[in-house]
């Protein structure tokens, strides 16, 4: 505000008014009647007299410009009257003795005006001030400061009505903030401190615990959609346990930080999906347990993603135990297939890639993958009794290598497409060999 009423009260000592010892009377009667007295100062007075002093009606008028006009008991100002300040400010009202004190109005330089009860000059009891912006207060008043109960009116609308402590709003008190919200509750030196409700313009509510106008305690959140949030607050924002329940259905119960979820916390979602686990800046992260319609996750997050070691077992039978990265498998792992089918083995970006070993139906390959397929060096065991060890291309038999059959016989030489073909030698198995050009399993050249 523009000005402070104390401030503005200081300027009311009055100067000295007495009569001086040092004057003229230079016009009427000035022991017991009416007349004119120049003072020594510059002052002069014009009234009445009564046994040589100011007494009745009067005016003493100084050379720079101030003055009081009213009534006066042996020479000082006492009763009602006016007296104009140097800087153009008035007070009108009572006085006993030279005092502003009793019932009056004192209007500034600049405009402000209050209106009510003085005391030794200054404002006590109910009063009210206006500010020249506008802004109103109606309320008491103790040694020149808003005390005890009082309305702040401002032109927008804005309104604080309640109690006050050298100028300040300090105790129980209602302050409606012009479309931003209304708050009922304690404050302390201007601002919400102590138990609180506020209702904002857009429907939320906060009821609970403040510190110089910031959430801070126990307290609950209900937002304008119908979602709750309950529990600890700091600066503002929960922190520590607490509870959310959001207006999709969804719960959060566990630790907060900065409104985030952060640390242990269980989330469960309308459907039932669950995570139970550590939460960081409001996403998985560390351990936790994520549980759906499709499946159960138990392992490692980072920034809400899988990532370290964690087993997922699907709904349809599928269990994979092992390495992630970014939510994908990542590294080695076990991945084993409703039908048992086993693989175990490098991964990479949620294929398999690198030295691995897949089982299965009884059959069997230890080597190389990319692209989830075969592909460089390996053995592969039939569940007829053949076997394969050589080069794989594209989940093929493609390169150098050797197959036994299991009636004994054996090829070592080129294979194409899962085919011999190429260079070769085919060793039967009484021991006869027969080496050449092969074509579609068939030897067409020596």
């Amino acid at each position: 505000m523009k000005k402070n009423i104390l401030g503005c009260l200081l300027a009311l000592s009055l100067p000295v008014l007495a009569g001086s010892a040092f004057a003229d009377c230079i016009k009427g009667d000035c022991t017991d009647g009416v007349g004119v007295k120049e003072n020594r100062d510059g002052s002069t007075y014009d009234g009445h007299f009564r046994g040589g002093l100011y007494n009745g009606q009067g005016t003493r008028s100084y050379p720079n410009g101030t003055k009081y006009v009213g009534t006066w008991e042996n020479n000082k100002q006492h009763g009602k009257g006016t007296f104009t300040y140097l800087d153009g400010s008035t007070y009108e009202g009572e006085f006993v003795g030279g005092d502003i004190q009793g019932k009056g109005t004192r209007t500034y330089a600049d405009g402000s005006k209050f209106e009510g009860q003085f005391q030794g000059g200054e404002p006590v009891g109910k009063g009210t001030y206006v500010y020249p912006s506008g802004i109103k207060f109606a309320g008491e008043f103790t040694n020149g400061k808003k005390n005890g109960q009082g309305t702040l009116t401002t032109p927008d609308g804005s309104t604080y009505a309640g109690q006050w402590k050298d100028d300040r709003f300090d105790g129980k008190g209602v302050l409606t903030l012009a479309g931003r919200f209304v708050h009922d509750g304690q404050f302390a030196a201007n601002q919400a401190t102590g138990r609180g409700k506020r209702t904002f313009q857009n429907g939320d509510i906060y009821d609970g615990d403040w510190t110089s106008g910031k959430k801070n305690g126990q307290g609950s959140f209900t937002f304008k959609d119908g979602a709750v949030c309950a529990g600890q607050w700091k600066d503002g924002q929960l922190a520590g346990q607490g509870n959310c329940t959001y207006a999709d259905g969804s719960v959060y119960k566990g630790n907060f930080d900065k409104g985030l979820f952060d640390g242990q916390g269980l989330l469960t979602l309308k459907d039932g999906t669950k995570y139970e686990g550590q939460f960081a800046a409001g996403l998985f992260n560390g351990q936790g347990v994520f549980a759906s319609s499709l499946g159960v996750y138990t392992g490692q997050y980072k920034q809400g993603l899988r990532d370290g070691d964690g087993s997922l077992t699907t709904t349809d039978g599928r269990k994979y135990q092992g390495r992630w990265a970014v939510n994908q498998l990542q590294g080695h792992g076990v991945y084993t297939l409703k039908n048992g089918t086993v693989y175990d083995g490098e991964f990479k970006q949620g294929r398999l890639e690198g030295q691995g070993a897949f089982s299965g139906a009884g059959e069997k390959y230890v080597g190389h993958f990319s692209q989830n397929r075969m592909d460089g060096k390996g053995a592969y065991n039939f569940s007829g009794g053949d076997s394969y060890t050589g080069q794989w291309k594209d989940g093929r038999m493609n390169g150098p290598g050797s197959y036994a059959f299991a009636d004994g016989g054996k090829y070592t030489g080129d294979f194409e497409n899962n085919g011999i073909d190429g260079q070769g030698t085919y060793t039967a198995a009484n021991g006869e060999k027969s080496a050449g050009t092969w074509k579609n399993n068939t030897r067409v050249g020596r």
